[in-house]
């Protein structure tokens, strides 16, 4: 994956970790678990931050780099850690986010329109534009 080869070289004194977070547009093509609970964005958070918290993230500075629907994971997991005894959001020193749908996306509301036939995951139910604003509190 391209940061962590990029970056890598770049700052050898560094630790990087990649996170993969998939996300389908359908239940159709769907790897996820069928429980629509365990795909939603906060049980998602949670079940990263309690495997980042095992591996020792957080102890430390940490730069969060995030593309897509890792931006508002990342978020929300941040949000979780400043509501417990987590150091992970006070050692947070900066997020960089690439394509991260902070509004919702106007595809998630076209895949919902179409419910019927693509039935769409729970990830595209979260970023449709209405309900994108329960996400607001992230920004």
């Amino acid at each position: 994956c391209w940061p962590k080869a990029w970056l890598a070289s770049d700052f050898p004194q560094t630790r990087l970790l990649m996170v993969e977070y998939d996300t389908s547009l359908s239940h159709w093509v769907s790897q996820c678990p069928s429980e629509p609970e365990t795909q939603s964005m906060s049980f998602c958070s949670e079940e990263l931050m309690h495997k980042l918290r095992k591996a020792g993230i957080g102890k430390r500075p940490v730069i969060w780099i995030t593309h897509s629907m890792g931006g508002l994971l990342v978020k929300q997991l941040l949000l979780l850690a400043s509501d417990s005894e987590e150091c992970m959001s006070d050692n947070s020193r900066g997020i960089i986010f690439y394509s991260t749908p902070h509004q919702g996306s106007i595809v998630a509301s076209y895949s919902s329109q179409a419910r019927y036939l693509l039935l769409p995951s729970v990830q595209v139910k979260e970023l449709t534009q209405g309900n994108a604003s329960k996400y607001g509190h992230l920004i």
